[in-house]
């Protein structure tokens, strides 16, 4: 119904407010990365809904993602 869209319109546009304070945030305590996202919404009385986002702002060290990604090659080479 138009009542229900309208709900969840409202509720779209906090959310992505919410995840942008979480991104500036962590940019601000010098992380490259946010794990552990955590979201909340709840419809109070008179037609008010609370959105809460949450997460664990952290520094991702490059060379360990690169260091992933060749034993992710090499082990799929092995398989084949």
């Amino acid at each position: 119904s138009k009542y229900y869209n309208s709900i969840q319109d409202s509720v779209d546009v906090v959310k992505e407010e919410a995840f942008k304070k979480l991104q500036d945030n962590a940019i601000n305590l010098d992380a490259n990365a946010i794990v552990g996202i955590k979201i909340d919404v709840e419809l109070l009385t008179s037609n008010y809904t609370m959105v809460s986002v949450t997460g664990t702002a952290v520094k991702v060290k490059i060379w360990l993602i690169k260091y992933e990604l060749i034993l992710k090659n090499f082990y799929s080479k092995t398989k084949n």
